[in-house]
């Protein structure tokens, strides 16, 4: 099945102070799938994991999911509700993590949907490192539409300049 696009439906950057959680309301259901992009860092203080939670319709239950990852030569898996890697500040403000989330059938109230997510961080630096690298796939247990897209912070805030797109894809 070939596809159109992608099509740009809506951009964010973020502001000073930061943001807890990123929008995209009112998503038009003229098209099929969606995709995701994003470059962000975070304001966590710590050497640590720092997952971006998408939440569809801004709700986090029927959620599943499992991430599999490589972390300075260590891979692992985990399981994720719907989320994939940022960048912590903690290596300075140059440093901000990639990705993106391709979401299937977005706009049927037929099907479930599902997602495969891909995020990478690289902050090799004389203070320590963090070179990760995961995939992420899923599911979201429900016939409804999604309408909205919730990119959330649990615990920290995005910090200035991290941005998001929000693109459409048709299926022929």
């Amino acid at each position: 099945m070939a596809s159109l696009g992608p099509t740009l439906i809506n951009s964010y950057t973020v502001g000073s102070g930061g943001a807890s959680s990123v929008v995209f309301n009112s998503i038009p259901q003229t098209y099929t799938d969606l995709l995701m992009k994003f470059s962000v860092q975070t304001n966590r203080g710590t050497f640590s994991s720092d997952p971006i939670y998408i939440y569809p319709n801004g709700l986090s239950s029927s959620l599943t999911g499992i991430t599999l990852f490589n972390a300075n030569g260590n891979v692992g898996s985990n399981t994720e509700s719907f989320g994939v890697e940022a960048e912590n500040n903690i290596f300075g403000s140059n440093y901000f993590g990639n990705g993106e989330v391709y979401l299937t059938n977005y706009s049927s109230s037929s099907n479930y949907k599902n997602w495969l997510g891909a995020s990478a961080v690289d902050s090799n630096v004389s203070s320590g490192q963090m070179n990760y690298v995961g995939i992420n796939t899923g599911l979201w247990s429900s016939t409804s539409a999604i309408t909205s897209i919730t990119f959330n912070k649990l615990g920290s805030l995005f910090n200035q300049y991290s941005t998001f797109y929000l693109y459409g894809i048709v299926k022929q």
